[in-house]
């Protein structure tokens, strides 16, 4: 993602700590550290569930921390998540959905959580897979 917003006109900030390979993201002390450090307008999330009863989670369990800051010290929480995603859950709980102001998925997510998101209040994004 770094060499998509290398040619962009925004200040772009990266995290120190260690780079889970898998998962493409960083994460440990070091980040938190930074993460506490900043407050930001928006912070962009990726998950791997969400559900109407346990909210958003994920793989694994040791970003969780990671997002909660970010989350704590931005002024909007963007979550992005494709359509197959909603209605599973993945390994680890994280947070309730109402936490999220704006959700960017697909066009092929159900009309259960098209509705149910708007009826929370939470912005809807619908992108062309």
């Amino acid at each position: 993602m770094i060499n998509e917003l290398s040619d962009t006109n925004f200040d772009i900030y990266v995290l120190g700590g260690k780079l889970d390979t898998n998962e493409k993201n960083m994460y440990g002390d070091m980040a938190l550290k930074t993460i506490r450090s900043v407050f930001v307008d928006k912070t962009v999330i990726g998950v791997g569930g969400i559900t109407f009863e346990f909210g958003v989670s994920d793989y694994g369990i040791d970003d969780f921390g990671i997002r909660e800051a970010m989350m704590k010290h931005a002024n909007q929480t963007i979550l992005v998540a494709q359509s197959e995603k909603f209605g599973t859950n993945a390994f680890s709980i994280g947070y309730p959905l109402d936490q999220v102001s704006t959700i960017v998925s697909d066009t092929n997510l159900s009309q259960e959580y098209k509705t149910g998101i708007r009826e929370m209040g939470i912005e809807l994004i619908l992108a062309e897979p």
